[in-house]
């Protein structure tokens, strides 16, 4: 697909301004001499014509000056949109065997984002989901993989409130875009990095430690010596929460699907496991309790 870009006025004009034609910009050469191909005339008007990767609409270059001096501010605004970076993809939903490695835009913080420099991503169910098309992604979010990440911050967006600075080691959690060398974040959602952490530690933190934290402290204002019942204990969460009620001195009592994921949950220090598959955990949960409460 091409878009041709017509001069604003005719070309005996001295004017050597030219608009948008439309919503989407598409640069011929990156980062050459000439990004600008002028292919001839269309009736009175020279025209411009720009070709190969799509481009999102930006308000700041809604307008491209094409006077003499100027031909370099128009490369380096368009180079803002078309860096590349690596991004793990698939055009099709299915198995793993559809993933591959492409070459994407690299995002560019906006209002109030911040832009992290990705060291590792975290794997979710919900991007197994995606990846077999079951679990679209939210409307607005990147179609890239990846609900996590850590790295570094590698620029700020206007408008961030100056808590962060370029190189500080951060976690994310993201709605998507994680599993790519570049991710842009919300300034909200950015969190320090734990000092004794990999970054490859920290990636696996955002969505099933915090949101196990979560629901143990803040909802469930676990105290010690409790109970607490993790249905689905051998998942992300659950592997979580069993670690985290016994960092609160409570007692973590899971069901899972099988006996695998019973000795796993076990392992992780569940003081006791149900298969709700084929025995009634109510019955096995009270009998472990002797008929306390959890």
């Amino acid at each position: 697909m091409q878009v041709i870009l017509q001069r604003s006025v005719p070309h005996s004009s001295s004017s050597n301004r030219a608009w948008f034609a439309c919503t989407h910009l598409w640069a011929a050469d990156l980062y050459g001499v000439h990004i600008l191909q002028s292919i001839g005339n269309t009736t009175n008007f020279p025209t411009v014509i720009l070709s190969s990767f799509m481009l999102p609409p930006r308000g700041d270059c809604s307008r491209f000056d094409f006077a003499a001096g100027k031909k370099e501010e128009v490369r380096n605004c368009l180079r803002r949109f078309v860096e590349k970076m690596l991004a793990a993809y698939f055009d099709c939903p299915g198995g793993p065997e559809n993933l591959y490695v492409k070459e994407v835009m690299k995002p560019h913080p906006g209002e109030g984002e911040v832009l992290v420099k990705v060291s590792a991503s975290a794997l979710n169910r919900a991007d197994l989901l995606q990846r077999r098309g079951k679990y679209p992604p939210p409307k607005g979010a990147s179609d890239i993989l990846g609900l996590e990440a850590a790295g570094s911050v590698a620029g700020l967006g206007p408008g961030c409130k100056g808590q962060w600075k370029i190189g500080d080691a951060v976690m994310a959690l993201l709605s998507g875009g994680g599993q790519a060398e570049y991710v842009t974040v919300p300034e909200g959602c950015l969190m320090p990095a734990p000092n004794d952490m990999t970054l490859i530690q920290a990636a696996a933190i955002p969505e099933a430690w915090l949101t196990a934290f979560q629901l143990l402290h803040f909802v469930g204002k676990i105290q010690k010596g409790e109970r607490v019942l993790i249905h689905a204990g051998a998942s992300g969460v659950g592997m979580a929460a069993i670690q985290l009620v016994k960092l609160a001195n409570a007692i973590p009592i899971v069901t899972a699907g099988t006996q695998e994921k019973l000795k796993a949950t076990a392992n992780a220090g569940a003081a006791a496991g149900f298969d709700y598959k084929n025995e009634d955990f109510s019955e096995k949960v009270l009998a472990f309790t002797q008929g306390k409460n959890l």
